[in-house]
């Protein structure tokens, strides 16, 4: 299956700016399907629910015949890329799995969040929580059901977050854990244990990997994933039910010298050759 990339242009979820900036900084280096920027305000729940049903209709209309591949753009993103890619396989009989990699769980709703920052929301709507005019894009709640999301390198978070997951029943690999097990094997794990009963896709916030390996975000946690572990065990996959990739928070402002920029590359040209294969 050969892959299409997607720009989702949108950092005004963000508490600082410059995520959006992404995919242009990508520009030369990737061929986009499509670049939708978004100019709306990041509290404003009606423009962010027509923007994400938006993006949600594209990565619909590319996983016909081929895998959607989205470059963010702050995660609030993924509110439009996997309600998209949910609706597409429910309308063929299907469940998607995803796995959420990541510093963060990124499962606030507006009652529990601190920021108001909606980039701190996207699970927790895919999951059927948060404000509805979010979570009942295309008309499915949950988009993903609890027991077919994984959260991997979660290492900050508030306790309303860990709260909303437990009570869900969701799986969460922290830090302590990838160190315990190894990259490479839980990634594994998880994917052998979700592609077998569903299709899989992966949404991977930069912030997840070590700073080392990614500067160029706008909330770097240290002692992350070891980003050429997570490379090496990407390549020994089969990608075959790979339902879609995301890559989201890469802020090219905050990238100097470019480490971030050349890591994602290496990134998704591991993804684009293992798909393919």
């Amino acid at each position: 299956m050969t892959i299409r990339f997607i720009g989702a242009e949108i950092g005004a979820c963000a508490g600082i700016q410059g995520c959006e900036k992404a995919a242009e900084a990508l520009e030369g280096f990737l061929s986009f399907q499509v670049r939708l920027p978004y100019d709306g305000d990041g509290r404003d729940y009606n423009a962010l629910a027509s923007y994400f049903k938006k993006l949600g209709e594209v990565v619909q209309e590319i996983s016909q015949h081929h895998t959607p591949f989205v470059i963010g753009g702050d995660h609030s993103c993924a509110i439009g890329t996997w309600s998209g890619i949910s609706h597409f396989y429910k309308q063929k009989g299907e469940d998607i799995g995803l796995i959420w990699i990541d510093a963060h769980m990124d499962a606030h709703t507006p009652e529990t969040t601190q920021s108001g920052n909606v980039h701190g929301m996207p699970s927790a709507i895919l999951l059927g929580l948060g404000d509805p005019r979010l979570s009942k894009i295309f008309h499915q709640i949950p988009k993903i059901k609890p027991e077919n999301i994984i959260f991997v390198g979660i290492r900050s978070f508030e306790k309303e977050e860990e709260e909303h997951l437990k009570k869900l029943g969701v799986k969460t690999y922290f830090m302590g854990d990838v160190k315990k097990h190894g990259i490479g094997n839980v990634i594994r794990s998880v994917y052998d244990d979700l592609s077998s009963r569903v299709k899989v896709g992966f949404t991977i916030d930069v912030d997840g990997f070590d700073p080392s390996a990614s500067p160029g975000t706008g909330t770097p946690v240290e002692d992350g994933i070891h980003f050429e572990e997570f490379l090496e065990v990407v390549k020994t996959l089969d990608l075959s039910r790979c339902a879609g990739v995301e890559i989201t928070e890469y802020n090219p402002t905050l990238d100097h010298h470019h480490v971030t920029r050349d890591n994602v590359l290496r990134l998704i040209q591991v993804f684009e050759k293992t798909i393919s294969l």
